[in-house]
C-alpha cells in the first residue's frame, strides 16, 4: 500500500470514527420503521428492491453526510455559522492578550465560531448530502406511499441540526413537523404522527449535545491559553528576579574592581573571577528559569544577600536562620531575599542592613532611603508604598506580592517610620524590634502565621 493509500484510508477511519458520526450510529436503528414500512406494503418487486436499496443508500449517505465538513468542522461549536474572522487561543497567547478579552473586545460569545478556519469562507452546510437523503427518502414513495418518506423525518432533523445555525435548523425542524403532520391528516393515519413529533426530541438531544460538548470544548480552549499566558508571566517574573539581582552584584562587583585597579591589583584580580562567576551563574540561572527547572533556595539566596551588600559597604545582620522557614514557603522566602536585596543595593543607599528570620515570617530592614523618599526623588525605582494590591509597585515587588498570594502568605513593603500594618501574630509587624518607629529605611516583610 502506498504512502498516498494509506494517508487516504487513515482520514477514512478517522472520519468514521468520530464523535458525530457514533453519535449518527445510534439513530440508524430507526430504519427499521422505513424497512418494515416497504415490507409489509405489499407493493410489487421492483418498488419494494427500490425502496429496500433507497433506505440502505439513505443510511451510507446519513454517516457520509455527518464525517463531512459540513458537521466536522466546528462541530459542536458552531452553533452560529459566520464568515466572520475567528480569534484563536494560540494566537492570543502569542500577542500576550488575554482571550478573555482581545483588544478591548468582549469575550467569544457561546454562539461564536472558535476553532480556525479560513477567514471570510462560511462553514457548509451540507445541502448536497440533504438532497441526496431527501431523494433516498422519496425512494420508498412507489413501495409504501407517502408512509414511506415520512418515516424519515426524525433523520433529516438530526442532520439539520447538527449542520446547520440554530437558526436554520429550528425552523426547519418546525418545518419538517408541519409536513409530516399534513401527510398524516391527508391521509388519515394517526401512526404517520409518530414519526412528526420524534422529530422534537431528536432535535432537542442533537442541540442539547452541540451546547454541553461545545461549552467543554470551548473552556478547554480557555484554560490551555490562559495557561500560556500564565506561564509567561511566570518566566518574566522570575527572569526579573534572576537577572535583576545577578546585574546588580555584576555592577557591584564591578565597580569594586574599577576602584582597587591601580592600588590593589589582587582584589581587582579577585573581584573579576567573581564577575566571572556570577556571569556563569547567571547564565545557568536563566537556562534553569526558562525551563522552569529552577528551584529557589533561601540560605543560598541569603549567601548570596549579604555576599553582595556587604561587597558594597553594608553591615548586614542575620537573626535567626533560613532553617525556620516552612518547606512550603521557601521558594516564596528565597525569592524576597533576592529581590530584596537587589532594591537595598541598587537604591536604598543604606549602611545597615537588618534580616530575621522567625518561625512566622521573614523581614528585611535597611537604615537608607524609604519607599517615598526614592519615589520623591525620581530614582526610577518603581516601587510604591503598601501592602499587596494597594498603591503602587514596581514588577519586581508586583512578582514577590503575586508569590505570596499564590503561597497563601501575606507581603508588606513599607517606609520603617509608617505603623507596622502586621502580617501574622508571629510574622513582620508588631512584636518585631522596630515596628513603631521613626527612624528612615524600608522594612520589606512576608508571613505567614494566623
Amino acid at each position: 500500500m502506498t504512502t498516498g493509500s494509506r494517508t487516504t484510508w487513515r482520514r477514512v477511519r478517522d472520519a468514521l470514527t468520530s464523535p458525530n458520526v457514533l453519535f449518527s450510529l445510534i439513530w440508524q436503528v430507526f430504519l427499521i420503521y422505513p424497512v418494515l414500512a416497504v415490507v409489509y406494503s405489499g407493493a410489487p418487486t421492483a418498488p419494494t428492491v427500490l425502496g429496500l436499496a433507497s433506505v440502505a443508500v439513505f443510511s451510507a449517505v446519513y454517516l457520509a453526510g455527518f464525517a463531512s465538513p459540513a458537521v466536522t468542522r466546528d462541530y459542536p461549536l458552531h452553533l452560529r455559522r459566520t464568515a466572520r474572522p475567528t480569534r484563536d487561543a494560540s494566537t492570543l497567547a502569542a500577542r500576550g492578550e488575554s482571550p478573555l478579552a482581545s483588544r478591548g473586545e468582549a469575550p467569544l460569545a457561546a454562539d461564536e465560531n472558535w476553532l480556525d478556519h479560513p477567514a471570510g469562507t462560511p462553514a457548509p452546510l451540507g445541502l448536497g448530502y440533504l438532497a441526496g437523503l431527501v431523494v433516498c427518502a422519496f425512494g420508498t414513495l412507489p413501495a409504501a406511499g407517502i408512509n414511506g418518506p415520512t418515516n424519515f423525518l426524525p433523520f433529516i432533523a438530526c442532520f439539520t441540526a447538527a449542520a446547520w445555525p440554530l437558526r436554520r435548523s429550528v425552523p426547519a425542524a418546525v418545518a419538517l413537523i408541519v409536513l409530516g403532520c399534513g401527510a398524516a391528516l391527508l391521509e388519515s393515519n394517526v401512526a404517520m404522527l409518530i414519526p412528526c413529533f420524534l422529530v422534537i426530541p431528536v432535535v432537542l438531544s442533537m442541540i442539547g449535545t452541540r451546547i454541553s460538548v461545545g461549552i467543554s470544548d470551548r473552556e478547554g480552549h480557555y484554560r490551555r491559553a490562559l495557561g500560556v499566558v500564565e506561564e509567561r508571566e511566570r518566566m518574566a517574573r522570575d527572569l526579573h528576579d534572576v537577572l535583576g539581582h545577578t546585574l546588580t552584584a555584576l555592577t557591584i562587583r564591578a565597580q569594586l574592581a574599577r576602584a582597587r585597579l591601580d592600588s590593589d591589583p589582587d582584589i581587582t584580580r579577585a573581584e573579576l573571577e567573581n564577575i566571572e562567576t556570577l556571569t556563569r551563574t547567571a547564565l545557568a540561572e536563566m537556562r534553569q528559569t526558562v525551563s522552569g527547572m529552577r528551584v529557589a533556595d533561601p540560605a543560598r539566596e541569603l549567601a548570596d544577600l549579604t555576599g553582595s551588600l556587604r561587597a558594597a559597604g553594608m553591615d548586614v545582620r542575620v537573626d535567626g536562620t533560613p532553617d525556620l522557614v516552612p518547606a512550603q514557603y521557601a521558594v516564596l522566602v528565597a525569592w524576597t531575599l533576592r529581590e530584596a536585596g537587589t532594591n537595598i543595593a541598587r537604591h536604598s543607599e543604606a549602611r545597615r542592613v537588618t534580616v530575621e528570620f522567625t518561625a512566622g515570617g521573614v523581614r528585611l530592614t535597611d537604615d537608607g532611603r524609604g519607599i517615598h523618599a526614592r519615589r520623591e526623588a525620581g530614582s526610577g525605582t518603581g516601587e510604591g508604598p503598601g501592602t499587596a494590591g494597594t498603591g503602587t509597585a514596581g514588577r519586581g515587588l508586583e512578582g514577590l506580592a503575586a508569590r505570596a498570594a499564590d503561597a497563601g502568605a501575606r507581603f508588606e513593603v513599607r517606609d520603617r517610620s509608617a505603623a507596622a500594618a502586621g502580617v501574622g501574630a508571629a510574622g513582620p509587624g508588631k512584636g518585631w524590634p522596630g515596628a513603631e518607629t521613626h527612624e528612615t529605611g524600608t522594612v520589606v516583610a512576608v508571613g505567614w502565621a494566623r
